[in-house]
């Protein structure tokens, strides 16, 4: 895709983000994303990314993907982790399986979803819950399932051979109230025999690892999207709120740490239109920047609104929430600085 063209996609997905999600950005962390929402959304090819054309999808580059990520998050945070879910999870392992191809159109057209089981290396076993597979009987629970109320929910049985498997029956759902991503949720399922497909039989839980492993870059994104979305709201406040006369913008201490912020957010975001140039000791490098720099700036952004930050109406804390939240789904910060220790030094180091 030419430069031009990414330009175009970016712009149209700001207008369509601008006119259809930021309007009612507070109702849909309220009562999630609706789906004349998601429905819209797919229609304009913003869903299935990296999809085939066959499958409904966009089929684009993964530069552009990452930016396209970006650009959601900037608006709504869930949406782009509701998005990467689909494009990074449901996707691959949907297109090994002949049953599972069948349901990536009604994905890419925002007609249905998938949600995940979160089943990462900082979870123990009593708090993912367990899931059996017996026969053809699927009973069990499990936890900190994201997007719970999905028609497909991606889970990983807790026996040996670990089997992945999405179910495709409502489950019986009970929702958290959750720090960050209200808009999609976190809660749990209870599997009472329920309906599924296998999508892979055995070592699923190396799969699953292989998955999240290669998610640094979508965090990132979405990382640098929140970035971006706290210090546009900070810009816009400050150039409309006075005090002694004056506007927020005309004080230094505002208009340097503000503009300073932004600076750096963009200049990360660079890193996103050549990701084939990152390996993988930078993408984790990068990934680790990234939400770091979320939360500073959703913090920075707070401050600069003053109390009002903390005031729904005014579209900063959910920025704040979600950035903390996506260190704890997707940080894992010990074990992901030691693993940049490891590529670096070419060995085992930092265990001490």
């Amino acid at each position: 895709m030419s430069d031009d063209q990414r330009s175009m996609l970016i712009s149209a997905a700001d207008e369509f983000f601008s006119r259809n999600v930021e309007p009612v950005n507070a109702m849909i962390e309220k009562d999630g994303i609706s789906s004349d929402l998601m429905s819209k959304i797919g229609s304009q090819g913003f869903i299935g990314l990296l999809f085939p054309e066959e499958s409904g999808g966009s089929n684009v580059d993964a530069a552009t993907y990452l930016l396209m990520l970006e650009e959601f998050a900037r608006f709504s945070p869930s949406i782009a982790l509701l998005i990467a879910v689909q494009n990074r999870i449901a996707f691959p392992l949907f297109s090994a399986t002949d049953e599972g191809q069948d349901t990536l159109k009604a994905i890419a057209l925002g007609k249905k979803t998938a949600g995940i089981a979160l089943q990462v290396s900082s979870m123990n076993r009593e708090s993912i819950g367990n899931l059996k597979l017996e026969k053809s009987a699927l009973t069990g629970v499990k936890n900190y399932i994201l997007s719970p109320s999905s028609e497909f929910i991606i889970a990983l049985t807790d026996e040996k051979p670990s089997t992945i498997i999405a179910t495709k029956t409502s489950l019986s759902v009970r929702k958290y109230h959750a720090l960050g991503f209200r808009a999609i949720g976190v809660g749990s399922a209870t599997f009472d025999n329920a309906e599924h497909m296998i999508l892979m039989r055995e070592n699923g839980d190396q799969k699953i690892q292989q998955i999240f492993d290669n998610l640094d870059l979508d965090v990132a994104a979405i990382s640098l999207g929140i970035a971006r979305g706290s210090m546009q709201k900070a810009m816009d406040y400050s150039r409309v709120r006075s005090t002694f006369g004056h506007l927020l913008k005309d004080y230094s201490p505002v208009a340097f740490s503000v503009s300073s912020m932004l600076e750096e957010v963009l200049r990360l975001s660079v890193d996103l239109e050549h990701p084939d140039n990152l390996d993988p000791a930078a993408r984790k490098h990068f990934k680790i920047q990234s939400m770091g720099l979320a939360i500073q700036a959703s913090r920075q952004s707070i401050q600069t609104h003053g109390g009002y930050g903390y005031l729904q109406d005014f579209g900063v804390e959910k920025f704040y929430r979600d950035s903390t939240t996506l260190l704890a789904i997707f940080g894992e910060s010990y074990s992901d600085k030691r693993e940049l220790a490891d590529r670096v030094y070419g060995e085992k180091s930092g265990f001490l």
